[in-house]
């Protein structure tokens, strides 16, 4: 009985909080690929600890977070979009590579490493 009263109390108080959201991403090692034309929207904080991030010709990633890329690459492909709701931290080891499209960046650019525009725009704070 007492399981079943608490049972209950929790979901009445998990129906009256304000939303909530702990969503992480990190790549530890894997190549993690954005097919031509996909969207994907992290609603976290987003790390490259080590491998590939590879966004394709007009794919878009949106992070409502922040980024940082420890190591390896970030690459965007022709016309691929991203936005950062937060920080981009680019750490000695890490690359951010762009080609055409847009890169926008809400909050500030940390760059101890390489970050590469070619031929694109980078936007960084409120418009």
């Amino acid at each position: 009985m007492n399981a079943l009263k608490i049972s209950l109390l929790f979901l009445l108080f998990w129906g009256i909080l304000p939303e909530a959201n702990a969503q992480v991403f990190k790549n530890n090692g894997a190549v993690v690929t954005l097919k031509r034309g996909s969207k994907v929207v992290i609603n976290g904080n987003a790390e490259n600890a080590k491998g590939l991030i590879d966004i394709k010709t007009n794919s878009e990633i949106l992070i409502y977070g922040n980024l940082t890329i420890h190591n390896d690459l970030l690459r965007f492909e022709d016309y691929a979009n991203g936005f950062v709701s937060g920080n981009l931290t680019i750490n000695q080891n890490g690359v951010v590579y762009r080609n055409l499209g847009s890169l926008s960046v809400m909050g500030i650019i940390f760059n101890s490493g390489n970050l590469f525009n070619i031929g694109g725009i980078i936007e960084i704070g409120n418009p």
